[in-house]
């Protein structure tokens, strides 16, 4: 059944076998897109979701920069974020840490928005998008997303490619692809069970 808002949840999307045996580790935002990890061994999800286990959760972060004309696109400073997000952010719960892993300038584009003022409509606003790769090894709710707004990077989109070892790649939307013990991903897990594991 879904939620009282009608947003479509786990349990209307697993085959009933699957989320019978399976648990979500962890979970993503209503408005965030991406991979998701399912376990049936509550001490791997534990290690796997406890600060603790330090296992980075890697997002593609698309960012609005200032409006075109005060500077904006030109005012982007990489190593300033990067500092900025090693240091940490202060965020309501606390200060917490980010990686800045990369920009991706190839996906930068523009929106244009419209503005009214008094009524009228007013003139059009040209703002810069960039696309951020961010990691945290934190799931507090909306972590990034309030980590990138404080520092002056408001996320309009935000999508998670990859958990610990745990690669989305080119996997399709509802696609499910169960982990080989014997895979390097699986070898990881099972050290992560053991408190042995190398990120």
């Amino acid at each position: 059944m879904g939620d009282p808002m009608g947003r479509p949840n786990l349990e209307d999307t697993l085959h009933p076998r699957l989320a019978k045996l399976f648990h979500p580790v962890g979970r993503l935002d209503a408005d965030t897109t991406g991979l998701l990890l399912f376990s049936i061994d509550g001490q791997l999800t534990q290690r796997l979701l406890h600060p603790s286990g330090n296992v980075q959760r890697e997002y593609l972060a698309t960012v609005e920069l200032g409006d075109e004309g005060e500077g904006g696109k030109d005012k982007f400073d990489e190593a300033k974020l990067r500092e900025t997000l090693k240091q940490g952010v202060e965020t309501a719960d606390g200060t917490y840490p980010a990686e800045l892993l990369g920009v991706s300038e190839a996906i930068k584009k523009e929106i244009v928005e419209k503005e009214e003022e008094d009524g009228e409509e007013g003139g059009e606003k040209t703002k810069g998008l960039l696309v951020l790769r961010v990691g945290v090894s934190e799931g507090k709710h909306r972590m990034v997303r309030r980590l990138l707004a404080n520092a002056g990077y408001p996320v309009v989109g935000l999508h998670r490619v990859r958990y610990g070892r745990v690669e989305l790649g080119d996997l399709a939307e509802g696609e499910i692809v169960e982990i080989d013990d014997a895979s390097d991903v699986g070898q990881w897990a099972r050290r992560m069970m053991e408190g042995k594991h190398k990120l």
